[in-house]
């Protein structure tokens, strides 16, 4: 709470003045529940002024109470945003002796007054005057006080690492002092330069911090702040649900001022926006902009207008939407000329200039906009703007540049967790993508472009197959990351375009000269299905990052090979990748193979040897069945992931680790902290980024893919499995639960292979009950003598491929054919 120098002033004072004590302690609890009038008044009693401006006489009123009591009074006057008022009363409490003229926090609301009228760089020259010259003993509240209201001017004009310095450094000083109330106040404003700054997630810890803290204290209107601020980053990352959720609660509190009124309602209009409920839209936004005149809040007016302008722009109407945005500059000018306001609506001027064909004005205020996103340091804006230059560059047919740039804007987005920018840029990048696929000439320039800067992590193919392939990559993220936000529209159309692409795909398509089925990569995937395009787009936006992925799933789903997608679609592919099967190590000597071990660390340890993570420097580290993974180890994974220090056993020296982790399980990780088996703290970490795999039966458009792959590699040439299986098997098999899932499936392409030649086409369905059954011959898995003879025969005499296409090791094979002639 303003106004009160410290809240046990009352144990340092004797019995003196008790009246103006517990005239002031009233005030302060009427300021806390914000109903200003009734606290200035109570003030204006405690210093013995009535409301004609009379002084009548208090005997005996510590000049400290009064000066607490004219303070608290102006802070009153400030949030009434009475400011002349405020002004004419600090001076006459300075006239009449209340308050020195070298008083901190009156200055502070002098200056607060001017950051609400723009004047910062004003407001940032005094607070350093004020820092230089001060004593060694000013209070640490009255430094807070000059460090926050420095951070809150630095953050209006754009300077957010100068703003974040000096409200850490207040929220420091308050937190010494125990003052939680300006702790959680500052906390909340740090918060909002994190949000700036996209980090979403220590955003939203911070406002949930200072949700918890306003709670605690009582300050239920401020915990409406609080929640508009969680509202705004939900939305920012796409739960949209939550975030609409968030704003119409503090719609429904009561005694609620008209500002917070406004300013939620200019977050549930931009909501409205971008689900395309253009008429709410309207409505929430012009009764928005009403409030924001009436109550003189010249950046929620200029909001307000810049949102009105995005519903022209969202309907096709960029020529109105400019009108908008024209008068919203007028004021984001007046407020700050370099500052957040004038760089969301120059992209935004520059967006509408493109769309109506006035390029080189589109040229010059994007170039404005990126040099104003570098200089404040947001790489929203930054992306966004970039995505916005990249669309120009293909209006005005520079393709090759225009998706370069397009690309860039996806590298800047994918950094943070923007999804609608995000998955705007990868449906515009697919768009670009199958123009260039129409163009041989332009897309093998694309290629040879991208070849001539480093080696490409894609195949050889054609110049129009990588250029649909890509295509198809981001369709698919876009696809999915509108699905996810719940944006159907913009998922429709991601779905028409990834449609436009898969055509594309079958008039071009077809395998390379020389390239023979046997040469399928035994790690290839099967995405045919929706839900295996969403886990492949996932696998695309994660692969960039160093933060640990969990994959969940049944047993035979394909974690594995979901984990080395990951990796091969990493800056780490040319690492090693190291999979560790933690449930088949046991316990005891888990820690030495995976930290690895020092000579003499046990008896016998005659040499050190490094560890799966030493194996795994510069790649990747999978760790299979990671709820099987020792209790008393899960600290050390902990450790390693959090801090990247590891020790070996027996060793006292840290070592650091360059590894990224993955990991799977069959198993419920919740259920298992629950049970106290797996640690709570590791889980948290590892589901920051989570992939689940669906059962087979959850995505039977792969199943005869699936089938189809399995045969081809059996075989060593193409086959597919209506070859194989009769149409009534085909459809047993689809309609089947599959519980072994791709396992299962691999084992009835086997069998289905074996049994074929001796019959037409395979047809009875092996019992899983019954071990004998399966091909003609086969006990327990193993083919009869002729059935060896004939698919030797078929691989040409080469054992090795006969124990691939048998998917059995090679001594096996030997064993079974030992008492072959």
């Amino acid at each position: 709470m303003k106004g009160c120098m410290d809240y046990d002033a009352r144990a340092r004072r004797g019995r003196e003045g008790a009246l103006d004590q517990d005239l002031l302690d009233r005030a302060r609890l009427l300021y806390r529940q914000e109903r200003f009038e009734e606290s200035l008044a109570v003030c204006r009693r405690a210093v013995g002024e009535t409301e004609d401006g009379a002084i009548v006489v208090v005997g005996g009123a510590p000049c400290v109470l009064k000066r607490d009591a004219v303070v608290l009074a102006a802070w009153c006057l400030y949030d009434l945003r009475r400011f002349e008022a405020c002004r004419s009363w600090l001076f006459k409490a300075q006239d009449r002796g209340w308050l020195s003229s070298g008083d901190v926090e009156a200055a502070v609301v002098t200056m607060w007054i001017h950051n609400c009228e723009g004047r910062y760089e004003a407001v940032i020259d005094e607070v350093g005057r004020l820092l230089d010259r001060a004593d060694p003993t000013l209070d640490l509240v009255d430094r807070g006080w000059l460090f926050y209201t420095r951070g809150a001017a630095l953050r209006m004009t754009g300077d957010m690492a100068g703003a974040l310095d000096d409200l850490m450094t207040a929220r420091t000083l308050f937190r010494l002092v125990g003052r939680r109330d300006l702790r959680a106040e500052v906390g909340n404003l740090v918060g909002l330069v994190r949000f700036r700054l996209r980090r979403f997630e220590e955003a939203e810890e911070l406002f949930l911090d200072a949700v918890e803290m306003n709670k605690s204290l009582g300050l239920t209107r401020r915990v409406a702040d609080n929640l508009q601020n969680l509202g705004l980053t939900c939305y920012k990352t796409g739960r949209y649900d939550r975030a609409r959720k968030l704003f119409q609660e503090i719609m429904g509190t009561r005694h609620l001022s008209a500002d917070r009124i406004c300013r939620a309602r200019i977050a549930l209009g931009k909501l409205d926006v971008l689900q395309r409920r253009f008429a709410d839209a309207r409505s929430n936004l012009m009764a928005a902009y009403t409030l924001a005149v009436e109550q003189h809040k010249p950046r929620e007016e200029c909001l307000a207008l810049e949102y009105l302008g995005d519903v022209f722009r969202e309907e096709g109407r960029p020529a109105e939407a400019r009108r908008y945005y024209a008068r919203a500059m007028v004021i984001a000018r007046k407020i700050a000329p370099e500052g957040d306001l004038m760089l969301e609506l120059l992209r935004r001027e520059g967006e509408c200039l493109s769309t109506l064909d006035r390029f080189p004005q589109a040229e010059v205020l994007l170039g404005q906009a990126m040099a104003l996103a570098r200089r404040q340091r947001d790489p929203f804006e930054l992306g966004v703007t970039q995505r916005c230059r990249a669309e120009l560059l293909a209006r005005q047919g520079c393709l090759i540049e225009g998706i370069a740039a397009m690309e860039a804007a996806v590298s800047v987005l994918s950094g943070i967790r923007a999804d609608h920018e995000l998955a705007l840029a990868h449906l515009t990048a697919a768009a670009l993508y199958v123009d260039a696929a129409g163009d041989p000439g332009i897309a093998a320039e694309i290629v040879d472009r991208d070849t001539s800067s480093g080696p490409s992590a894609e195949p050889a193919a054609p110049v129009v197959q990588v250029m649909v392939t890509r295509a198809r990559r981001h369709a698919v993220a876009a696809e999915f990351l509108f699905q996810r936000v719940g944006e159907p529209y913009w998922e429709r159309r991601a779905g028409q375009l990834l449609a436009v692409v898969d055509g594309h795909g079958r008039r071009g398509g077809g395998r390379e000269p020389g390239r023979s089925p046997a040469d399928v990569d035994p790690r290839a995937m099967v995405v045919v299905s929706r839900a295996m395009r969403r886990i492949m787009s996932r696998c695309d936006m994660y692969a960039p990052y160093t933060d640990p992925v969990l994959v969940t799933g049944e047993t035979g789903t394909g974690k594995e090979l979901i984990c080395r997608r990951l990796h091969d679609a990493s800056p780490r592919r040319a690492g090693p990748f190291v999979p560790v099967n933690c449930a088949a190590i046991p316990a005891d000597l888990f820690e030495r193979e995976f930290f690895g071990h020092a000579r003499g660390a046990y008896t016998g340890a005659e040499s050190e040897a490094p560890g799966f993570v030493a194996q795994a420097e510069g790649g990747t580290l999978f760790l299979d069945e990671i709820g099987d993974l020792p209790l008393h180890l899960q600290a050390k994974l902990l450790r390693l992931i959090e801090y990247r220090e590891y020790r070996r056993l027996g060793d006292p020296r840290e070592r650091t680790a360059d590894v990224r982790l993955v990991a799977a399980t069959n198993t419920c990780l919740t259920d298992l902290v629950e049970e106290g088996r797996f640690r709570k703290d590791l889980y948290y970490r590892l589901r920051m980024m989570t992939i689940d795999v669906p059962p087979l039966r959850e995505r039977r458009e792969d199943i005869q893919p699936l089938l189809d792959l399995f045969l081809t590699r059996m075989t060593g040439r193409a086959t597919s499995a209506a070859d194989i299986f009769l149409p009534a098997r085909l459809e047993s098999i689809a309609s089947s639960r599959l519980e072994g899932n791709v396992r299962e499936l691999m084992q009835i392409a086997r069998d289905g292979l074996l049994q074929h030649g001796r019959t037409d086409r395979a047809a009875a369905p092996p019992s899983r009950g019954d071990p004998d059954a399966g091909a003609h011959g086969r006990r327990n898995g193993r083919p009869s003598s002729d059935e060896l003879h004939r698919l030797l025969d078929s691989c040409g005499g080469n054992k090795t491929a006969l124990a691939k296409s048998l998917a059995v090791s090679r001594s096996t094979l030997y064993r079974w054919m030992s008492g072959l002639s």
